[in-house]
């Protein structure tokens, strides 16, 4: 299961002890949320550096605890205009 900390400056995502992702909220590119399905799509420009919350019943390898406080708190931080509604049950990450 993997650990994220929104922090002031960054979103941070730990696997264990080991930061596999540190994206400064300067650098997002994007938040695309679906909030029927709980789904959340944080872009930060490339798939390494970009996260997938994913909502119930959503194919993924991983899980995230909490993830309304979570898709909560990434909206907060996130400008306004940099965050698109979809009402598609499929949020995939772009292609490098």
């Amino acid at each position: 299961r993997l650990a994220v900390d929104v922090r002031e400056q960054d979103l941070v995502v730990w696997n264990g002890l080991e930061e596999r992702l540190r994206l400064p909220w300067s650098e997002v590119k994007q938040v695309v949320v679906d909030p029927d399905h709980k789904t959340c799509y944080v872009d930060g420009g490339k798939p390494a550096l970009s996260l997938l919350v994913p909502g119930p019943g959503a194919a993924a390898s991983y899980d995230i605890k909490d993830k309304d406080r979570l898709i909560s708190e990434i909206l907060a931080r996130v400008p306004a205009e940099l965050v698109h509604a979809s009402t598609d049950p499929c949020i995939t990450a772009p292609k490098d």
